[in-house]
């Protein structure tokens, strides 16, 4: 017995301070998955989510307020060029840049995203099914892309709403048309606002000087059927995003497929471009499809 108690002794005394000297090893904890997903908003002034980006994409900054997770090239493109309908070019983008097929081009869609279509006349361009309607996103300026300086419920600094850079973007990678139609009539603030703040491409000067920016216009049904025609997008695939309630009837109106109401204390989220792109697919999609 005592020779037994003199061996347990001697293992106490060899172990390190701190540590067990019986009994498994417990396991550890593996890492939490990254939340954030290709495009979402990982880091910026203020930002309180997750900063991580998945494996195949890096968290790049865009400006002290957003930075956001931006996919990286895939393998495939180490031969140097892009096969037909892969991306090939865009704001970000590190990949090839040449489209592999010698009867395709690399066409740019917006500030994001260019890909490898076939060009014009060539024969697998005929076989395409019939494009999509064209789909818009429409926004009201105060309390819906711009928060603070006194607006009706922030009184702080003036900023960008926190999801509507992201929304914005996202309109635009999904083939919607931007437009925006305000009450106020401060059009140069705003366009000063819209070109440095939110997205200088999207907001380009040849954008602001267009039908596609209404400003000064209380009464807001001849602003939007302005943004709409100058898109030449339909109404029913259209989508207003606007603080005010009392700013639905014009989207009525002009016959828009949905009103976003956008919480004031927010702006816009990416929730209500959720909401709205599912109310298109079945108000535009299935217009579309009993049409043919």
């Amino acid at each position: 017995m005592f020779a037994r108690l003199a061996s347990c002794a001697l293992l106490l005394l060899a172990a390190p301070l701190g540590t067990r000297a019986w009994g498994p090893s417990p396991p550890s904890s593996a890492p939490s998955p990254c939340p954030n997903r290709a495009w979402d908003q990982c880091g910026g002034r203020a930002f309180a989510g997750a900063t991580c980006c998945a494996a195949d994409a890096t968290c790049r900054r865009e400006d002290e307020w957003y930075a956001q997770c931006v996919p990286s090239p895939r393998d495939a493109d180490a031969a140097g060029c892009a096969s037909t309908y892969a991306r090939c070019g865009g704001r970000g983008w590190r990949g090839a840049t040449r489209c592999c097929e010698a009867d395709t081009s690399c066409r740019r869609q917006d500030a994001w995203y260019s890909q490898c279509v076939p060009r014009e006349g060539s024969s697998e361009k005929e076989t395409l099914e019939t494009p999509k309607p064209a789909r818009a996103c429409v926004f009201d300026f105060d309390e819906t892309i711009k928060l603070g300086g006194g607006g009706a419920s922030d009184a702080g600094p003036v900023r960008v709403a926190r999801d509507a850079r992201e929304v914005i973007r996202r309109c635009v990678r999904e083939g919607f048309a931007i437009g925006v139609a305000s009450a106020s009539c401060e059009s140069a603030f705003q366009k000063d606002f819209l070109n440095a703040r939110v997205d200088s491409d999207v907001f380009s000067t040849r954008f602001l000087d267009s039908d596609a920016y209404q400003s000064c216009q209380p009464v807001k049904t001849p602003a939007l059927r302005r943004v709409l025609e100058h898109h030449g997008v339909e109404a029913r695939c259209a989508v207003f995003f606007d603080d005010k309630p009392l700013n639905e009837k014009y989207a009525r109106e002009v016959g828009m497929g949905f009103f976003a109401l956008v919480d004031d204390r927010v702006g816009v989220a990416d929730a209500d471009f959720r909401r709205a792109a599912a109310k298109l697919r079945e108000t535009c999609d299935a217009d579309e499809g009993g049409r043919g």
